[in-house]
């Protein structure tokens, strides 16, 4: 008998967090390097008529750092979610058998 749903699963679940973990902050950081969107707003947080490439590379690092946490965030989150789930369908057989007696 081969692997079961529960490991694949978590190797699955894990591999694409890793992904994410990954892409998402690279692409970010890359995107909003390359945008002139956010060069605007820059300079209209920094009240500056230009923002120089040094301080957009910086927000722009300091925002892919923040999509990471925000990653790890979700990762926790549904790790909790399917830990729940998994202690409901145990808890649930024994919740009717004491219902029965």
């Amino acid at each position: 008998h081969g692997m079961g749903e529960g490991p694949v699963r978590a190797v699955s679940t894990l591999l694409l967090f890793s992904v994410a973990l990954w892409l998402l902050p690279l692409s970010l950081l890359y995107w909003l390097l390359g945008s002139a969107t956010f060069g605007e707003w820059l300079s209209r947080v920094y009240g500056v008529e230009e923002v120089d490439v040094s301080r957009k590379a910086v927000a722009a690092g300091l925002l892919a750092i923040l999509s990471v946490n925000i990653v790890i965030g979700c990762y926790i989150a549904y790790a909790v979610f399917v830990a729940g789930r998994g202690q409901a369908a145990t808890q649930a057989p024994s919740t009717q058998e004491r219902k029965q007696k």
